[in-house]
Formats: C-alpha cells, structure tokens, sequence
C-alpha cells in the first residue's frame, strides 16, 4: 500500500474494477492502499523507506554500520 501511495498517489475506485471475485492477494493489496491513501506521497516514500530499512536491520543487525551499505 505504501509503495502504491508513493508512486501512483490516493487510491482510485476504478481500480475496484480490477478485483477478481476469487483474487484475494489483488484485494488485500488494494485494501492497504485504500487505507494508507490518507498520507500524502512523500510521507507515504518515508514510511515505505523506514520500513525498508527496519526490515534490513533484522536481517543484517550490521546494517548502516559500514561503508557499504
């Protein structure tokens, strides 16, 4: 939902069309952008990069701790 936000900006009823009976992964997917549509698509870019680096940080704990990251 957030990367959807960032790049394509609030969620479009149109898109509501898209949405197979049976495709639920579509569904779920467009539900989180549905409900994170309330941010603006720069704060929508930080929570999305925050939450890119806190998944690294798990799987990396030396994440950001180097020159090479």
């Amino acid at each position: 939902g957030l990367f959807k936000v960032a790049t394509e900006g609030p969620y479009n009823i149109e898109k509501d069309k898209e949405i197979g009976f049976f495709d639920y992964e579509k569904k779920y997917k467009y539900d989180s952008w549905k409900k994170l549509s309330i941010l603006s698509s720069l704060e929508a870019k930080k929570e999305y990069i925050n939450l890119s680096c806190d998944l690294q940080k798990k799987d990396r704990p030396d994440f950001g701790q180097g020159e090479h990251d």
